[in-house]
């Protein structure tokens, strides 16, 4: 079993309420209604790409937390706690808990110049890989979730804290680090068959091998280098 075993894009239809509880602070619940949960299909990350925070804060600033009343600020529409990422550099490390056991927590930036550092994992089915010392691969996509708020007895900060925490972890192919390349430099999907064409002499990503990826990946990577 991988990381990618446990975090499949599974597009589910479920029976939601029109609203929810919003706590006054959110703008994303919905009640879940009485009825059975269907299986519709797997998506691609083609498909995810327009949901992807690439270069703004992570769920709204720079800190760890957001506050409530920073939340109630905002318009209703605009008091998110869900925020998909793409990072280049997830890393996971172990602490000790006081009572026993481990609690798992992940540091990681963004294209954008955003970093979190040791940021509570609550994905339960992710902890028995962590500690059989297997671990999501990079470049990985992050979901990252708003807790509930929470006051430490020692936190002079501002009041209510939500904490921001990483509810899983979606490890990509090389082919999907090829086409979020491609995104994030503007490429449509016929310019980047055109130069595997012209490249390596292969009409799609398909069809290249790793170490082909890999150099068209590069290849990309210098060019947004050298864009102003």
């Amino acid at each position: 079993m991988t990381i990618e075993d446990i975090n499949p894009l599974d597009i589910l239809q479920i029976p939601l309420a029109v609203t929810g509880p919003d706590f006054g602070f959110t703008c994303e619940n919905r009640a879940i209604n009485p009825g059975e949960w269907v299986f519709l299909k797997k998506t691609k990350i083609h498909d995810v790409i327009p949901f992807v925070n690439f270069t703004l804060p992570i769920l709204h600033n720079t800190q760890k937390y957001v506050a409530v009343p920073t939340l109630q600020a905002l318009a209703f529409e605009q008091r998110k706690s869900l925020d998909l990422i793409y990072t280049d550099s997830l890393k996971i490390t172990r602490q000790q808990r006081e009572g026993g056991g481990n609690k798992w927590k992940g540091s990681f930036a963004t294209r954008g110049g955003y970093s979190l550092h040791e940021v509570t994992i609550t994905d339960p089915e992710a902890f028995d890989l962590f500690a059989s010392g297997i671990y999501p691969t990079n470049p990985c996509l992050v979901t990252m979730s708003l807790g509930m708020p929470y006051t430490f007895p020692e936190w002079t900060g501002p009041k209510d804290p939500c904490w921001k925490l990483i509810a899983g972890i979606i490890e990509i192919s090389l082919a999907d680090q090829l086409l979020i390349e491609m995104h994030l430099l503007g490429w449509s999907i016929q310019q980047g068959q055109d130069y595997a064409m012209t490249t390596y002499g292969k009409s799609t990503r398909a069809q290249l091998t790793d170490d082909e990826k890999n150099s068209f990946i590069h290849h990309l990577r210098q060019l947004s280098q050298a864009s102003p």
